[in-house]
């Protein structure tokens, strides 16, 4: 199609739609405000559901660091290699682990996660780091 034909029908458009847009202000006013409120409903569900998780997410890491602590206190036994107890967590727990941690040995790291879970996309992260 020629692009003067396309510039006419989008200018049509324009026009079209300026002139409903003033002959209907009124009920264009009055549909914005209707749907303020499903708008709101929306919006709140969404953050109250993002807050229960975050909230959930935040009691789990509690609970579990308060887990780990007492199961330290009270064993007795030799302690496990550091990167045996950073693989217990999920495959997110270990990544953000060595990201923030300099001192992690990623080959030993790498090699015990072979060796226990073999969980694919850990130890494609940790090939990377290496």
């Amino acid at each position: 199609m020629h692009p003067a034909i396309k510039i006419a029908a989008g200018s049509l458009m324009i026009v079209a739609g300026v002139y409903g847009s003033v002959t209907f202000l009124q009920d264009l006013i009055q549909l914005g405000k209707a749907a303020i409120g499903p708008l709101l409903v929306l919006v709140g569900s969404f953050i109250v559901w993002l807050e229960s998780d975050e909230w959930k997410r935040m009691a789990s890491k509690t609970e579990d660091t308060q887990v780990s602590e007492t199961a330290v206190d009270h064993d007795t036994g030799p302690t496990r290699p550091a990167h045996t107890q950073i693989l217990e967590g999920t495959v997110d727990e270990v990544r953000s682990e060595v990201m923030e941690r300099d001192d992690i040995d990623i080959e030993a790291l790498l090699e015990a996660e072979r060796e226990g879970k073999e969980r694919k996309t850990l130890i494609d992260f940790l090939e990377r780091r290496v």
